[in-house]
């Protein structure tokens, strides 16, 4: 998870997406080998959010906080560390949900599985967004279904700064929140985030779902979605 804990509110956001993360999976200490947050850095705020990481610390004893200095500073370098760190470790999936997200069903055990069994398809979001076409249904249980999706967008002559250009149309990765095949970023080192300011909010995580589609990233989606926007939230799109 990212986030900007200096941000008035944004306290709030991470602690209901982590507390509704928790509640809907009792048994994550077995299931989730490693919680990371990554914090924006702000100057004349460190006081404070130094008290905010301790609250949540203590509630959230199992929880990792990696505090980023000037040098590192926006969204898109925090993905990076991110990257990173799941390049020099041996975790097989990278869970992502920002601070804006609630979890509202339990996913991860019948997910994982189906990841295992199906590694050809390297991202799961766990929000169905209504800008894809779909081929396959794939059937898990009685009430979930995982839709293969593709992407509107012929890839052989994208710029990534006219994204307005396509209106609701995207490649086939998001950031929406997911579950990753670390084995795919492992295969392409080189699949990092744009982390030029002029191309944040939007245009950057654009340009990495295009090096997504190009290198053969695909994409798959819940039918039912277990994870909603919380109340409040600002999107970046209107931005």
């Amino acid at each position: 998870m990212t986030t900007t804990l200096h941000i008035p509110g944004k306290h709030r956001f991470v602690e209901e997406a982590l507390n509704s993360l928790v509640v809907h999976h009792p048994n994550h200490p077995s299931v989730i080998g490693r919680w990371l947050l990554i914090n924006e850095y702000s100057e004349s705020a460190q006081e404070e959010v130094g008290v905010m990481v301790q609250h949540l610390k203590v509630k959230f004893p199992f929880l990792e906080v990696i505090q980023k200095s000037a040098f590192d500073q926006g969204q898109p370098k925090s993905l990076n560390i991110i990257l990173r760190e799941l390049h020099s470790g041996d975790l097989p999936y990278w869970l992502h949900i920002e601070e804006s997200w609630r979890t509202v069903r339990p996913f991860l055990e019948w997910s994982l599985d189906f990841l295992d069994y199906h590694p050809y398809l390297h991202q799961l979001q766990l929000y169905l967004a209504a800008y894809y076409t779909s081929h396959t249904h794939i059937r898990i249980t009685e009430d979930v279904e995982v839709i293969a999706l593709d992407s509107y967008i012929d890839l052989s002559d994208v710029d990534a700064r006219n994204w307005r250009a396509y209106g609701l149309k995207w490649p086939s990765y998001s950031l929406r929140p997911s579950l990753t095949q670390v084995s795919f970023l492992k295969e392409n080192p080189h699949l990092i985030f744009n982390a030029d300011p002029a191309w944040f909010p939007v245009v950057f995580e654009f340009d990495f779902s295009i090096q997504w589609q190009l290198l053969g990233g695909s994409m798959c989606a819940v039918s039912q979605e277990a994870v909603v926007r919380q109340e409040g939230h600002t999107s970046t799109y209107v931005l």
